[in-house]
C-alpha cells in the first residue's frame, strides 16, 4: 500500500490480543519496534537469507481485505507495518527479514471498530492511525 506523505510501501499485520507473535516465537510488539527474522539454517547449515512464506520472515499483507488476515479479525490488534531485507512477495502476502510496526490499534477498544475489513486500505489505515496505540508506559 502506498499512502501520500509516506515513503516506502506499508503492509497490514494483524496480532492477536496479547500482542505476542505466534509459532513459538513469543517477542511483545511495540510500536516503533523493529522486529528481526530469528536465525534459521538452510539445508547446508548457512544461516537463511530469504524469507518463505509462512516458514521463515516477518509478513505482512498487501491489503487489508487479505484472506490470509481474514481468520484473524475480531479483538486483535491491527497493525500498519514496513518490511525490509530482501522482500519477497507471495500472492497477497509478502515476507522480509525486517519488520517495523508504524502504528497499531486494538480492534473494539470503547466500542470502536475499523470501517470493513472490505473497505479500501486508505480507510483501515486512516483509522488505525485516529487513534494510535503509544506503546507500554509502565515499569518493565
Amino acid at each position: 500500500m502506498r499512502i501520500d506523505g509516506v515513503r516506502g510501501e506499508l503492509y497490514f499485520h494483524v496480532l492477536q490480543p496479547d500482542r505476542t507473535l505466534r509459532y513459538g516465537d513469543g517477542r511483545i510488539v511495540e510500536p516503533g519496534s523493529e522486529l528481526k527474522a530469528k536465525s534459521q539454517l538452510n539445508s547446508k547449515g548457512k544461516p537463511r537469507k530469504v524469507p518463505m512464506e509462512c516458514q521463515f520472515g516477518m509478513h505482512g499483507c498487501t491489503t487489508a481485505a487479505s484472506y490470509a488476515l481474514e481468520p484473524f479479525w475480531g479483538y486483535n490488534w491491527i497493525c500498519i507495518v514496513r518490511l525490509w531485507g530482501n522482500v519477497r512477495t507471495f500472492n497477497d502476502k509478502s515476507a522480509a527479514l525486517r519488520r517495523k510496526v508504524v502504528a497499531m490499534r486494538k480492534i473494539g477498544v470503547d466500542g470502536e471498530y475499523p470501517p470493513s475489513k472490505y473497505s479500501d486500505d486508505q480507510a483501515i489505515y486512516d483509522w488505525v492511525m485516529a487513534k494510535p496505540y503509544k506503546g507500554y508506559k509502565g515499569v518493565k
